[in-house]
């Protein structure tokens, strides 16, 4: 919630209760030294607080949160939109060649230069010193202009291993994660459970960097990989070992398919909203004078 004060206010208006979704940045170091998370979880007045883990909700207590007014949703991903034909031929999507190599995704649209740099020098590493071959897939983000961002221009060269893509219409996303064999998430800093969870879905192996928000999403190395962040030679040799195994590619990416059918299906997640939402408006008592200075 951008201005917790502007809901306060209008829920009490409204005579209405006031849901609050705690956002995973909320649970950081930094958050927690700050005061804003132990303002929202202790002094607003809300009838919810939805967080998306038990790791959160647990967070979300020590900073003073009512543990029976916070309960879990975890994040949801639609399942059948990811599910990729048995037997197909791949497709990689729009502007992507389409060969027999292995294809390695990335989604570059949200991740700092940093982390952009430090993959790259993997996957060089991947290719010459341990003599790989793969094509690699760059999605990126474009700004207001309609240009992308100088980080990637400057990093990811136009060369025959590499394609640079736009980001794909959501019609297109599924074909898009559906299309590669690997997908890597190499960032720690920011919130990168979307991409993961979206290569789960689609049943495909992932690689990402190890962080608690990540591991909330990712079990075990059944339902996917983690390495140290900035950590080069883990990256090479785990990214080495996972393209050497089809088997390995394909078990890994059972497991996560299983995983977010279990965990992170979009009915489930929306179910155990709607079942929260209900309850708390069923037992609300509204005051209808609340309401009469609007």
């Amino acid at each position: 919630m951008s201005s917790p004060a502007t809901g306060v206010v209008l829920a009490e208006s409204l005579g209405i209760p006031l849901v609050v979704c705690l956002p995973p940045e909320l649970f950081t170091v930094d958050a927690a030294r700050n005061g804003y998370g132990r303002l929202l979880c202790r002094y607003l007045p809300c009838a919810l607080l939805f967080v998306e883990s038990d790791r959160h909700a647990a967070a979300a207590e020590r900073l003073g949160a009512d543990p029976h007014k916070t309960c879990v949703v975890r994040p949801g991903v639609a399942l059948d939109a990811f599910e990729v034909p048995p037997g197909s031929r791949r497709d990689p999507g729009p502007g992507v060649p389409s060969d027999e190599r292995l294809r390695l995704m990335f989604d570059a649209s949200r991740t700092p230069r940093d982390d952009q740099q430090f993959l790259e020098e993997v996957l060089i590493r991947l290719k010459t010193e341990r003599g790989k071959d793969f094509h690699t897939i760059v999605l990126s983000g474009r700004d207001d202009n309609g240009d992308r961002s100088p980080d990637l221009k400057g990093l990811w060269r136009s060369r025959p291993d590499l394609t640079v893509t736009d980001l794909p219409s959501p019609r297109d996303v599924p074909k898009v994660y559906g299309g590669s064999d690997v997908v890597l998430v190499p960032c720690a800093t920011i919130d990168e459970t979307a991409p993961v969870l979206r290569a789960m879905a689609a049943g495909r192996a992932v690689v990402a960097a190890d962080s608690l928000a990540i591991q909330d999403v990712v079990g075990t190395a059944r339902n996917g990989m983690l390495a140290r962040a900035g950590n080069r030679d883990e990256w090479v040799d785990k990214l080495d070992y996972l393209l050497d195994g089809a088997a390995l590619r394909l078990h890994i990416g059972r497991g996560a398919r299983a995983r977010v059918e279990t965990h992170f299906s979009l009915p489930q997640t929306i179910s155990r909203m709607e079942t929260r939402l209900e309850a708390v408006r069923a037992s609300w008592r509204y005051d209808a004078n609340r309401s009469t200075g609007l």
